[in-house]
């Protein structure tokens, strides 16, 4: 039986992930979001607390984190995943035992079949680009994008990206 799980004292139900076959665990959707500012933070937390519940789902989310160096010279990523939290930008709030932050991008999506994208829109292009050949087809995207043409530029959407990154 897997460990128990706690979060804000309070213990999580779990889909405990026992497979009848490989097969079986094969088909469980495995959920990487794409961006660890303070709203890809709260989607991790959001989406670590229902795959702990939906038995269709793994239990670990990956959180791709763009690696920077806090002023206490501690990797973020380690950070996070010592503290479970995003300690710089969503400091005091517990991400979920089972969220698991990776500065690699290609570590990150390895394996995934659903990529949920919370970064701003500006660095989208960029990171389909590093994503391009490296995903599987069958792979289901959301975006949660933020900061829409706030720069003055064109906004697209994720598909756009694709497509652009695909031609």
């Amino acid at each position: 039986m897997a460990p128990e799980l706690q979060q804000d004292g309070e213990t999580l139900p779990q889909n405990n992930n026992t497979y009848a076959s490989d097969h079986e665990a094969l088909r469980k959707t495995k959920v990487t979001v794409v961006g660890s500012g303070n709203w890809g933070s709260v989607a991790a937390k959001l989406i670590a607390s229902n795959t702990l519940r939906l038995s269709s789902f793994h239990d670990e989310v990956r959180m791709w984190v763009f690696e920077e160096t806090l002023p206490s010279g501690e990797k973020l990523t380690d950070a996070i995943n010592r503290n479970n939290e995003n300690v710089k930008y969503l400091p005091g709030i517990k991400l979920g035992k089972n969220v698991v932050a990776d500065p690699d991008l290609d570590n990150a999506v390895n394996g995934a079949n659903m990529l949920v994208f919370v970064t701003p829109h500006q660095f989208m292009e960029g990171i389909c680009k590093r994503l391009f050949g490296k995903i599987k087809g069958d792979v289901e995207a959301i975006s949660h994008q933020r900061n829409g043409g706030q720069d003055g530029g064109p906004v697209h959407d994720l598909y756009t990206h694709l497509r652009a990154v695909g031609h």
